[in-house]
């Protein structure tokens, strides 16, 4: 069976499924028109609703493409991986503005951002919006905002105008102002339930305040209870990082950010956290890179990780995700080089992620037998299975592996345990790639029969 490379329209973010991804995940994830417009640089991607407006090549132009096209379920599914981009784009869109904000409400179900007005504001509020941007003028900015405000008398719309206000402030040189003004509208943003604007603007101030205001604490608590929800911001963590100074990481906070990155909790035998909460968040940002599509900021954030890190464990698992943002950028024989060592590791969920990532690289190369002795020492260790994050990619590629070694059977045997664990987690995306590589493999078997019935369940996947 033929391996192929990700193209530049897909998500290419799994190892090594990304590199079996066939042509039709990129005609999925492919860029429509939208009328959203760039932000300007002045204004802070922080700043909740209106900071990260993309453009047509951005996740909401691949996810109004994907509704157009009737794949509802990856439509949400991108919506929930960008809401800070739906909540912004909603604002400024022209003829989409009904389509995207539909898409955020339906992203924003059963999480805590569910009941948030997705609505967009009127028309011709949008437009004076959306020209001030374009202007670059960020007092028209706040103004228009401000009008939206009163135009549509919403409580989210007064408390992102509220944030753009104080970031006026800031930009003036009065930080100490626009701390207040930014915990005021932080206030105001918790009374009506506004969680992501909470978290941002309590942030936002602590950043004012240079760390005088008290409220990184809760901004970083709050946020990770939305991470724990499947809502996750690398721009918000990123920050948070850098704000911290040297104040302790609450220890609940530590615990969500560790199941985030699908590691154990970094505790000793009393309980006590022992790996830095700092190496733990830059570790869930890289992940969230790489699902992104972009190892090169991966790789950032894995080496900040490791820099940060105070056990060995903590310096082993930046190590493993330094070597998926090489694989990710094609960059094999660096990753090697890191994977060697760490696929000894005392720890068994290191070891076992190291080694499927080598075995990833094997069936890259095209040595499925190789890859096929790895993966299975990856995925049961001393006899016996072990649980690490990226154990359904690794089934997935033995799957693989075995169905390029011509034992058919076994290997859709193993696809199909992948695919059951993709469901399970709610994985989409690992469950359509899992899928494509099923059909491709169908096809080069001539079985037209099959083909047809994955056809039905790669619809079935990504339609509502």
């Amino acid at each position: 069976m033929k391996l192929l490379s990700p193209t530049s329209g897909a998500p290419a973010v799994r190892t090594l499924l990304l590199l079996a991804v066939s042509l039709t995940i990129a005609a999925c994830s492919a860029t429509g028109p939208t009328d959203v417009v760039e932000t300007p640089a002045r204004i802070d991607p922080l700043l909740p609703g209106l900071g990260r407006v993309t453009g047509p090549d951005g996740p909401v132009g691949r996810a109004l493409r994907a509704e157009r096209e009737g794949r509802a379920r990856w439509a949400e599914d991108l919506a929930r991986r960008h809401v800070a981009e739906f909540l912004a784009a909603a604002a400024v869109a022209d003829e989409d503005a009904d389509a995207i904000a539909a898409l955020a409400a339906r992203a924003a179900a059963g999480t805590p951002l569910s009941g948030i007005r997705s609505a967009p504001a009127d028309a011709s509020v949008r437009t004076r919006l959306r020209e001030a941007m374009a202007s670059g003028d960020l007092d028209a900015v706040a103004a228009a905002a401000a009008a939206r405000a009163v135009a549509n008398d919403d409580p989210r719309f007064r408390v992102e105008a509220a944030g753009l206000d104080a970031h006026v402030t800031r930009t003036r040189g009065d930080a100490t102002g626009a701390g207040e003004e930014y915990l005021a509208a932080a206030e105001a943003a918790a009374e009506h339930e506004l969680h992501w604007h909470d978290a941002r603007l309590l942030l936002l101030a602590d950043e004012a305040s240079s760390g005088a205001s008290a409220s990184w604490g809760p901004a970083v608590d709050l946020e990770s209870q939305l991470a724990a929800e499947g809502l996750f911001d690398p721009i918000f963590w990123g920050r948070a990082i850098e704000a911290r100074g040297g104040r302790r990481w609450p220890a609940d906070v530590v615990g969500r950010i560790a199941d985030r990155a699908g590691v154990p909790r970094p505790v000793d035998g009393r309980g006590a956290l022992v790996e830095s909460g700092d190496t733990l968040a830059w570790i869930a940002v890289g992940d969230d890179q790489l699902e992104r599509g972009d190892p090169s900021e991966a790789l950032v954030a894995f080496r900040r990780a490791a820099d940060g890190a105070r056990t060995t464990w903590g310096e082993e698992l930046a190590g493993v995700g330094q070597a998926r943002a090489l694989v990710a950028a094609h960059r094999m024989t660096h990753a090697r080089t890191l994977l060697i060592p760490l696929a000894e590791a005392d720890e068994d969920f290191v070891r076992g992620s190291a080694l499927a990532q080598l075995g990833a690289i094997e069936l890259a190369e095209q040595r499925p037998e190789r890859a096929i002795t790895v993966l299975e020492s990856a995925l049961e260790l001393g006899g016996h299975p072990v649980e690490f994050r990226g154990r359904s990619d690794a089934l997935a590629n033995l799957g693989l592996a075995l169905l390029a070694s011509s034992r058919r059977a076994e290997g859709l045997e193993r696809l199909h345990e992948a695919q059951r664990r993709y469901r399970d987690q709610r994985d989409l995306e690992g469950l359509v790639l899992s899928l494509l590589n099923e059909r491709d493999e169908a096809a080069y078997a001539d079985d037209p029969a099959e083909v047809a019935r994955l056809d039905r369940a790669l619809r079935e996947a990504m339609g509502g």
